[in-house]
């Protein structure tokens, strides 16, 4: 009877995961990064994921390698929450392939530096990062672009996580030498890919307008524990069964402008609907079957819906650049503003999601070169750093409902992104 409890109760207590995705973070480059604006002003290879119509924009082929790595200073009750840092290479490649009127090819590609994808499972009653605590997972973005006039570009594809299959056999348990039980883990995690999209219209010279969207990304994880005990007192099955999503990315729609105000200055300004309400399966479906030489009961663990609410976010940020060594090389210096609110909403009951509204401020600076000597194109060098200041909140418990004590959140994220990129 023990054994029965101790499982149900671990299947109860484990959560789903709803990660942020890296790309939307961070962004896909230093530029990105640093301006924090860019629907409307991107172009080549770093416009595959912000707004995949940047792709034709640009009259070489263009790759770009960049490195980032994010220091994740979060707090629970003033202390470390013990998130890891995020860090990894990103790729990114954007190849003219018709030049009239212009058809362009683009994907991007993000590797984290010590998972390919990771996935943990935390107790839902534990105070945790539910949104910022695992982003470390491959991203791919293949996209394809056409620029049918010179005031007017669409571009459209896909954003895709890979799949992942795989077992686990362990041992439960050794009594005098010898096992006595024995529990095997089948872990399932489909393909996944969402749609994305984008426009980019120049109405005038001086202005574009520009607007992106890209499907719910929901990778459901499948996972069945199945152990076998054989014990004195007690023997027989338990069979452990989570569903729920490990990977979520909400459908979003982001529109953005962006003006010179000079030809050396530019001012951009984006705002984001993000889908957070469409989530399900953020808390897990999880079905006990104990079968010990005692009556099989089947347990179901109920949580309350995740009722996790749209937001929109906004965004600004300026770019001015400067010519040198007359024009042979361009200097250009980047700031740029957000906020992020949060979607989790107040934890009252059993769960303990953590999540904040975010300040993002942000510096960057890039460096052109002229062609070299084997490049017919220039090469770019660019930085830039950022920091994600969270609000603090406190969570209070409601005591009726759930006698556990409530917490408080806070901290900040603290990083930057290296690069450098390649016309040819």
């Amino acid at each position: 009877m023990r054994a029965a409890r101790a499982l149900a109760l671990l299947a109860v207590l484990v959560p789903g995961a709803v990660q942020a995705s890296p790309l939307d973070l961070f962004g896909l480059g230093p530029r990105g990064e640093a301006m924090s604006a860019v629907v409307a002003d991107v172009r080549g290879a770093e416009a595959v994921h912000a707004n995949p119509a940047g792709v034709a924009l640009t009259d070489r082929a263009e790759g770009l390698s960049a490195y980032g790595y994010h220091h994740f200073a979060l707090e629970l009750d003033g202390r470390d929450a013990q998130v890891l840092d995020a860090h990894g290479v990103t790729l990114g490649l954007a190849i003219p392939l018709w030049r009239a009127p212009v058809i362009a090819l683009g994907v991007a590609l993000h590797l984290p530096d010590d998972f390919l994808a990771r996935i943990q499972l935390i107790p839902a009653s534990e105070p945790h990062f539910v949104l910022l605590d695992n982003p470390h997972r491959i991203e791919v973005d293949p996209v394809l672009a056409f620029r049918p006039t010179p005031w007017l570009a669409i571009g459209a594809g896909a954003h895709i996580l890979a799949d992942a299959i795989g077992g686990i056999t362990f041992n439960v348990g050794v009594v005098g030498g010898e096992q006595v039980g024995e529990s095997a883990i089948d872990l399932v995690m489909p393909t996944r890919a969402a749609p994305v999209g984008g426009v980019i219209v120049t109405p005038i010279p001086r202005l574009r307008i520009g607007a992106s969207a890209r499907g719910a990304l929901d990778l459901r994880l499948g996972l069945d524990i199945v152990a076998n005990v054989d014990a004195a007192a007690v023997s027989g099955d338990a069979v452990i069964s989570v569903r729920s999503s490990s990977y979520y990315t909400p459908a979003k729609v982001a529109a953005g402008i962006a003006y010179d105000v000079t030809p050396d200055l530019t001012v951009a300004a984006d705002a984001a609907w993000n889908a957070w309400s469409h989530l399900r399966g953020g808390l897990p479906d999880v079905r006990v079957l104990v079968e010990l030489g005692i009556t099989p009961p089947l347990v179901s663990a109920l949580f309350p819906p995740d009722n996790f609410a749209d937001t929109v976010s906004f965004r600004a940020g300026a770019e001015w650049r400067h010519d040198v060594r007359g024009g042979c090389q361009t200097l250009a210096l980047r700031a740029g503003y957000g906020f992020e609110p949060s979607p989790v909403p107040a934890q009252t009951g059993l769960p303990s999601l953590a999540d904040n509204d975010r300040h993002i401020a942000s510096l960057g600076a890039g460096w052109t070169t002229g062609a070299g000597r084997f490049l017919r194109g220039p090469v770019t060098f660019e930085a830039a750093l950022s920091g994600h200041f969270l609000r603090g909140r406190d969570t209070v418990k409601n005591q009726a409902l759930f006698p556990g004590r409530g917490f408080s959140s806070g901290g900040a994220i603290i990083g930057g992104t290296v690069s450098a990129k390649v016309q040819f």
